[in-house]
């Protein structure tokens, strides 16, 4: 009997032309432009490997804590913020100010053995996340087939934020690269849909009808869905809430 483990390892596993794990960061976070963009898009759209590793990295970053592991995710986080300073020792200055710390832990020529272990034990717990939430990741088949191109691009809100004290006349949010147009919906916090717009502006004006129904102490959701010119999505903003403080006699 054949032994084809060999053959297969060599099928899953990376060749010399993958890129680097900060390349695949850069690409995720759309760093990269015009032609290096390009063929890196290409190699992935082939390469099972690299396919893997970016949707390992995406969960990385975006995995949600459930309340009873906060408390350790959170030591874990403390210690490696109050260690940055060893940590990031052998960076330049303008790379440490400008690079989040996630992605500089896979760029450092050396890290301490405290710090090493540090950052092991937050993989491992983020893993652990993953996995008990029992869902295989879904590769992005899109690359290849001309469907809806999945990218990592986040829609930063800007205003309404938490409590504010009237009633808003208007939603904000920062542009992103790339977005010809922007679906915004304003929810009940049930997430009944209240009201649904699509503009090419970064703000759009709450009409006077739907602005009659944010009442006092009520809180309400909205979110933000960046758009190409070719109608696929490119980020969208978390479910912001906010609330208008009731008056005070």
């Amino acid at each position: 009997m054949n032994d084809d483990r060999p053959e297969l390892k060599a099928t899953l596993g990376p060749t010399s032309a993958c890129p680097r794990i900060e390349q695949l960061g850069q690409y995720a976070d759309a760093v990269l432009q015009g032609s290096e963009r390009s063929l890196l898009e290409a190699h992935i759209a082939q390469c099972s490997y690299c396919q893997s590793e970016l949707v390992l990295l995406r969960q990385f970053v975006d995995v949600t804590t459930r309340p009873e592991e906060e408390r350790s995710v959170a030591w874990i986080t403390d210690n490696l913020r109050s260690r940055a300073q060893e940590i990031y020792m052998s960076l330049p200055a303008t790379q440490v100010a400008s690079a989040p710390w996630w992605k500089a832990l896979f760029t450092l020529p050396a890290l301490s053995r405290a710090a090493l272990v540090l950052g092991c034990l937050a993989i491992i717990i983020s893993g652990t996340l993953y996995l008990r939430r029992g869902v295989a990741p879904a590769l992005n088949t899109a690359l290849d087939s001309g469907a809806e191109v999945v990218r990592s691009n986040a829609v930063p809100p800007v205003f309404p934020k938490g409590d504010v004290a009237m009633v808003p006349d208007s939603l904000q949010w920062q542009a992103v690269p790339g977005a010809a147009r922007y679906q915004v919906k304003l929810l009940e916090v049930d997430h009944t849909e209240l009201w649904k717009i699509e503009t090419a502006m970064v703000s759009i004006q709450i009409p006077g009808a739907v602005r009659a129904r944010i009442q006092p102490g009520k809180s309400l959701l909205w979110q933000v869905i960046a758009l190409d010119a070719a109608g696929r999505r490119l980020g969208s903003s978390n479910l912001e809430k906010f609330r208008v403080s009731p008056h005070i006699p």
